[in-house]
């Protein structure tokens, strides 16, 4: 496989995985969504069914409910309502739906006992003027006046005595105080009963009376006169059930949505490993197959590169990428070790053309520093010829004369002093050419005088020296 199919397959692996990242971090969020919507329905239920209980618990407390059971529908209907909400997330779990169902159970089974109770309290009266409270009491108040009008003392005490034993049950709801209140019922109805024309007034009145307060009792009685007897027994018991299946359904919702984020979480981890670790094995083979390769390369270039050896080659093995750029580094060192070949016959042939034009230059000035003192000196050769013509015409003509010989002794003398001194310069010139000439066409250890050495390359360049820089000390 080569490494552009490689790299394409390592690409695909990466963005698989970066692909899995996403889709799992996706999922994970709308799971987490989903925990939270179940959570905050699972608390609106809750609360739904905290307030059907406060309610309960309110109505117990002072019985004021003047709406009846129509108050306790709205509730339930918000219940209800929670109940559907809640169970749209959770149908397609049994065990949540069956633990969903037995606490709708309960909670009906709750409000059922509720709207008994209430339906019950209608009967007993919501408040002192209506039910049977109203009616026992209203009977009693008649039979107060009915006594305090016959001026009777004794009937005055029992009907006293009854209310008495009235309120104590009424507070504090001990049977006791029922069983007196019965006592005092008896003896007070044997009391009327013995009297004359009143009777017919008071028998009536304490008959109501007492149906009125015995129904009443009973009707207490199934409400229940303590939180564990009748009607009050068993929402209390309804209640704990209720509160209980409410705690394990909220415990086993927990426990689902921790369940199913960790499930998820596992299965992208699982997934990251996966994909991570053919991306490890994958990247591990291509290292592999390109650190060797580009090893061998860098060790055959360092090679090179420290011996300034052309000749070495790489020999990679391979059809891959990297193997082609062995064969073409290769092919490179082979054409670069055939071009400084070429290089070092061409630098052969540069130098010697430099050394040609160097020499040609030489003799350039070399000729050119030779042609001013032959100039003077074929000068003073030319004057001297004249002057001797000049003397020959004049010892001819017998016109010669003692000063003109003289004057032209004199400038003979300078003429040849002039042209003894330009050939002694040509003559050094020639010399100081042919010192040079032989030292550039040897190469061989010699002692030399470098003060010399330098003299004639100054007296060689002295035409070109004029006007520069250079300033000769001699």
């Amino acid at each position: 496989m080569k490494l552009k199919q490689s790299l394409i397959f390592f690409k695909s692996a990466a963005l698989a995985g970066i692909l899995v990242i996403t889709v799992g971090c996706v999922l994970i969020y709308e799971q987490m969504a989903k925990n939270a919507t179940m959570t905050r329905k699972m608390d609106m239920l809750q609360n739904s069914i905290n307030q059907l209980v406060d309610q309960e618990a309110a109505f117990i407390t002072d019985r004021t409910l003047h709406g009846g059971v129509a108050e306790i529908k709205p509730l339930v209907g918000a219940y209800s309502l929670q109940q559907q909400s809640l169970l749209s997330e959770i149908e397609s779990i049994p065990y949540l739906f069956e633990r969903l169902q037995a606490l709708d159970k309960s909670v009906h089974e709750f409000a059922m006992v509720y709207e008994q109770m209430v339906s019950l309290q209608a009967l007993v009266g919501f408040d002192q003027q209506s039910g049977r409270y109203g009616r026992f009491r209203d009977a009693a108040h008649a039979l107060q006046r009915e006594s305090e009008h016959s001026n009777d003392l004794r009937l005055t005490t029992l009907i006293l005595e009854l209310r008495r034993r009235e309120k104590d049950f009424l507070l504090r709801f001990d049977s006791v105080y029922l069983q007196m209140h019965e006592k005092l019922i008896e003896e007070t109805s044997t009391y009327v009963s013995k009297l004359g024309q009143s009777k017919e007034t008071l028998q009536p009145l304490l008959v109501t009376y007492k149906q009125n307060f015995d129904t009443y009792v009973e009707i207490l009685q199934k409400q229940g006169l303590t939180p564990n007897q009748g009607l009050r027994g068993e929402s209390k018991l309804a209640q704990q059930a209720m509160r209980l299946q409410l705690s394990a359904l909220s415990e086993v919702l927990i426990q689902h949505s921790q369940l199913e984020t960790e499930r998820l979480i596992w299965w992208v981890l699982l997934l990251m490993v996966v994909i991570t670790t053919a991306n490890y094995a994958l990247l591990n083979y291509l290292n592999g197959r390109i650190s060797n390769d580009i090893l061998a390369i860098n060790k055959t270039l360092f090679k090179v590169t420290k011996n300034e050896d052309f000749s070495l080659r790489i020999d990679s093995k391979g059809n891959d990428e990297i193997a082609q750029i062995s064969h073409q580094l290769d092919e490179l060192l082979e054409f670069i070790e055939t071009l400084l070949s070429r290089l070092s016959a061409a630098q052969q042939r540069l130098i010697e053309e430099a050394k040609m034009a160097g020499l040609g230059n030489m003799v350039s000035g070399f000729a050119h520093e030779l042609n001013t003192p032959l100039g003077i000196a074929i000068t003073s050769h030319s004057h001297l010829k004249s002057k001797m013509e000049t003397l020959r015409e004049d010892f001819d003509s017998g016109k010669l004369k003692k000063h003109t010989l003289s004057e032209l002794i004199s400038e003979a003398e300078a003429a040849m002093t002039l042209l003894e001194n330009n050939l002694m310069k040509t003559a050094n010139l020639i010399d100081d050419f042919k010192e040079v000439a032989v030292h550039q066409r040897q190469d061989c250890k010699s002692e030399f005088s470098l003060k010399s050495l330098i003299k004639g390359v100054l007296d060689c360049y002295e035409s070109e020296l004029v006007g520069s820089r250079v300033c000769r000390n001699t």
